[in-house]
């Protein structure tokens, strides 16, 4: 702080900074006076563990002149596991971002506890990866997801972090079913996509007749089931090699790799 300037600390301005703006927090806090509501919504998110990264800016309104009242704007950090998600997804984050997180902006009325405003504002890495609608598709405040600033972080989070679990479960599927069909057609393989586990083409032979098999993973495996073509070696259709693309077959997003492979085998 200033009351302890070190010219030998690099870091002594950062920290001034760092203060002021703690400083200029409880201050904003201070603002909302006797108005027990946001005061408390205020003391709920200094002392919670999870959410206790925010800043406020409290703005004193009245109307016709005579009864004040309070707008008060949060912008909420909300940190989530990100730690589960392959390299492949995070690779692109620099070394100084902190993992990938959202923020909550809420805007609150000390007159009108219905009249709450929120946007959930996404690390652009995050958005990308979630799909363009996640914030849109966010759970509205009230009801079941809950009356008050906490209770309403939790639903959200739960809501981003559900989404993150399942991009790190459906990786695990899609690896597990493209290394199944290398393993199970061994020496087949002709590429494969080694990152993302997207997709593989393998060289096979029945009865002597030899093909090339194209597998696709669709964005909703396991739920949506792997795309199929069969590729002649040896025909054409006009100046395309010839493909029969295979939709129809015994299929199960509970199967393991081994057994989806194993079982369309048989239709190949």
């Amino acid at each position: 702080s200033l009351s302890y300037w070190n010219i030998s600390n690099a870091n002594c301005f950062t920290l001034v900074i760092k203060e002021l703006l703690s400083q200029y927090g409880l201050y904003q806090e201070r603002l909302l006076g006797n108005n027990n509501r946001l005061s408390h919504e205020c003391s709920s998110l200094r002392t919670s563990k999870d959410f206790n990264e925010y800043e406020i800016l409290v703005k004193r309104k009245n109307t016709n002149g005579y009864n004040t009242y309070y707008e008060a704007n949060f912008l909420i950090r909300v940190n989530l596991e990100t730690e589960i998600l392959p390299p492949q997804v995070t690779k692109n984050l620099s070394k100084d971002t902190q993992g990938l997180h959202a923020y909550l902006s809420v805007s609150m009325l000390s007159n009108d506890v219905s009249n709450v405003a929120t946007n959930l504002q996404i690390h652009p890495l995050l958005d990308n990866l979630l799909g363009n609608n996640v914030a849109k598709q966010c759970p509205r405040w009230g009801g079941s997801n809950g009356s008050t600033l906490l209770e309403y972080l939790i639903v959200v989070r739960r809501y981003l972090q559900e989404k993150i679990n399942r991009i790190a479960e459906n990786f695990i599927k899609r690896k597990d079913c493209i290394n199944s069909f290398i393993h199970h057609f061994n020496g087949a393989l002709l590429e494969y996509d080694c990152e993302n586990y997207t997709c593989a083409s393998l060289l096979l032979v029945t009865n002597g007749f030899y093909f090339i098999l194209h597998v696709s993973l669709p964005s909703g495996f396991p739920q949506s089931m792997p795309v199929l073509v069969i590729q002649s070696v040896y025909h054409r259709m006009g100046i395309l090699p010839y493909k029969e693309t295979r939709t129809s077959y015994p299929y199960s997003p509970r199967w393991s790799g081994k057994e989806m492979v194993e079982r369309i085998q048989y239709v190949l």
